[in-house]
């Protein structure tokens, strides 16, 4: 046993620098991500027990975001350099070794490699930690506790990594169970299963499914259980299914016409996992980039974040003026209106009157009419119409309602051919006719300007009830965006005895914390992706030497040769892009259909994720290629 155990770990010195490297920092990074993901929770939520179901869902939501990227590293890293160790392995079966002690052997190697990168990690993010803390609390109100690690958590990850390693090794030597002289055969052609392709057709048909529902049954529980299984099908489809297409776009390469792309082609149909296993971490990471950017979509999408977006650069604004001591009786003359209205940068201002309908119970479910008393000019502020007239009153109707507009049942209440207004709910009632052609509000033409469509029933020129309606009550001043805007007009509304009330800005605030949280874990989350795809690139490169050593010696040119390693990373890295592209647009059109979300993602934002993830991998690619050497060596030609 102590023999076996110290060959495992002369085999894992024996390795190489590259392999040597590659595990000890994989698993490193590993424990040290897997450590902090553990803590965000308990740093978010101290009392977990009192913590918001929904709020709950997003902290676990945003742990996972980070721990399967570093399940794809650390499951990558234990597969390095796994055709040298295989054969090793093969050679201690043919020299009479048992499988059994061929597995010891094996997880000796694995794991003592794997342990060392543990403990590291967990130096590491302690020595970090309080740093970390300090850095993240300054910066975000969302940790109420300390970001912090147990002992005793560090540990236990240290060795479930270790444990996962032993896992990994004994998962995937063949070796040990077929026939050790051909399980690694480089002349061996592999292809792999079409059933792997049943968990991309699940997805796609449960998803289509989902993105076709009708309003009435998108929220049944059939419809959300489909959500979550195309959802779970389309991420699992990502590493299943790449094998399948990169060997048939393999089968295309590997033509005599192209002495390249046939290298190529063969190279990746000897070993289709394999070359699939090269990019399965930046297909899971890009899947995950996209439903991450599908749910910054939806919180973007919510109209109070838009109109928050809106005041702060867009514009148009609305700046609502009141009285300082929030009185509801106060009056407000001529001369405060002329003077906000001479604010630079103020389109104009719109008083409000309260005027109301007569008999009117505000306790009615179908809602009571909504009258705009003003001028024509000061309608067109608020909202896009035709027919408006400023000498008579007319009900206001509505077109073009698109994809956000609604009616709201105010618009519903039957009004006849007169409508009775009052001051403040009580006195003698003035009628108004509103029996002529009534005003046309384009409902997108006014969403696209103001976001929300504008809720009123009727208009009545300020002119025909001057008596009744009096001095306004409040202001809304219509302005360019921006807060210099509204600083100007609060500094004219205090000197007047005025104030602003400015727009709650919550909702935006939230979205801008959404937003910093799904870009840093995304980079995160491209940067492990980017880094596996390095690793196993390296790995592979070197792996080949033997192969290219042949190339050279039959006098393949060196161009040739680096042409052909890089379609070995591009193809597939193509094929696995092309899957979590697709799987993930799918979903955004179910997710978004299930919400009933107009816009759910930014065409700006999925496309930055997907051209750093792009641009990284193919640079980390072309990284590869000086390990090509194009020279011969007495080491490879004497181990040919």
């Amino acid at each position: 046993m102590r023999a076996l155990l110290g060959l495992g770990l002369r085999l894992a010195r024996a390795g190489g620098r590259v392999r040597v490297t590659g595990v000890v920092a994989g698993n490193a990074l590993g424990v040290a991500l897997l450590l902090v993901a553990l803590a965000i929770p308990a740093a978010v939520y101290p009392d977990g027990a009192r913590a918001d179901p929904h709020d709950r869902v997003q902290v676990v939501a945003i742990v996972t975001f980070l721990v399967v990227p570093v399940a794809i590293l650390l499951l990558t890293v234990g597969r390095l350099s796994s055709g040298t160790r295989d054969r090793r392995l093969a050679s201690l079966r043919l020299l009479g070794l048992s499988p059994a002690r061929t597995r010891l052997v094996a997880a000796t190697e694995n794991s003592t490699l794997a342990a060392a990168g543990a403990v590291l990690g967990i130096v590491a993010v302690l020595a970090a930690m309080p740093v970390l803390d300090t850095l993240v609390r300054s910066r975000t109100t969302w940790f109420a506790g300390r970001l912090a690690v147990e002992p005793g958590t560090a540990v236990a990850v240290g060795c479930g990594v270790a444990a996962l390693s032993v896992v990994v090794t004994l998962a995937s030597s063949r070796l040990v169970r077929t026939d050790p002289r051909a399980a690694r055969s480089e002349s061996a052609r592999r292809d792999p299963s079409p059933w792997r392709l049943l968990t991309f057709g699940l997805a796609v048909v449960t998803l289509a499914w989902v993105a076709t529902r009708t309003p009435e049954s998108v929220n049944q529980a059939p419809v959300v259980i489909a959500l979550l299984v195309g959802a779970l099908a389309a991420a699992i489809s990502t590493a299943l299914a790449a094998p399948v297409l990169g060997a048939w776009a393999a089968r295309l390469l590997a033509r005599p016409r192209w002495t390249a792309g046939l290298l190529a082609g063969r190279a990746i149909q000897a070993e289709p996992a394999g070359a699939a296993r090269l990019v399965a971490g930046i297909g899971t990471t890009t899947f995950l980039i996209i439903a991450a950017a599908g749910v910054l979509g939806a919180y973007e999408s919510t109209p109070q974040y838009r109109y928050a977006a809106q005041i702060l650069d867009g514009g148009p604004q609305r700046i609502w003026v009141r009285s300082a001591d929030g009185s509801a009786t106060a009056q407000f003359q001529p001369e405060d209106v002329r003077a906000l209205s001479a604010v630079p940068g103020v389109h104009g201002v719109v008083p409000q009157h309260d005027l109301t309908q007569a008999g009117c119970d505000p306790t009615d479910p179908m809602g009571c009419a909504v009258v705009f008393v003003g001028t024509c000019a000061q309608l067109d502020l608020v909202m896009v119409s035709t027919g408006c007239r400023d000498d008579r009153a007319a009900t206001i109707t509505l077109t073009d309602l698109g994809a956000e507009g609604w009616v709201p049942p105010a618009n519903e209440v039957e009004l006849g051919g007169t409508l009775d207004l009052v001051q403040d709910g009580t006195g003698p009632p003035v009628g108004v006719d509103v029996s002529g052609p009534p005003i046309v509000q384009d409902v997108s033409a006014t969403i696209d300007r103001w976001v929300y469509q504008a809720q009123l029933t009727a208009f009545v020129p300020v002119g025909l009830v001057a008596d009744l309606a009096g001095p306004p009550r409040a202001i809304d001043v219509v302005a360019d965006p921006g807060t210099p805007v509204q600083d100007a007009v609060a500094a004219v509304a205090a000197e007047r005895g005025l104030a602003v009330v400015p727009y709650p800005m919550s909702d935006y605030d939230d979205v801008m914390q959404v937003r910093a949280v799904v870009w840093t874990i995304s980079g995160v989350a491209i940067g492990i992706g980017l880094l596996a795809l390095a690793l196993t690139a390296l790995d592979r490169a070197a792996e080949n030497r033997r192969a290219v050593a042949r190339q050279i010696a039959v006098g393949v040119p060196a161009r040739t040769l680096r042409t052909g390693q890089l379609l070995q990373t591009l193809v597939p890295l193509a094929t696995s892009l092309t899957l979590a592209v697709g799987c993930g647009l799918l979903l955004l059109l179910a997710y978004a259909n299930v919400g009933d979300l107009p816009r759910i993602v930014s065409p700006a934002t999925l496309g930055a994720f997907l051209s750093a993830t792009l641009v990284g991998a193919v640079l980390v690619s072309a990284a590869t290629l000086p390990l090509v050497r194009t020279w011969l060596t007495g080491e490879l030609l004497r181990r040919e």
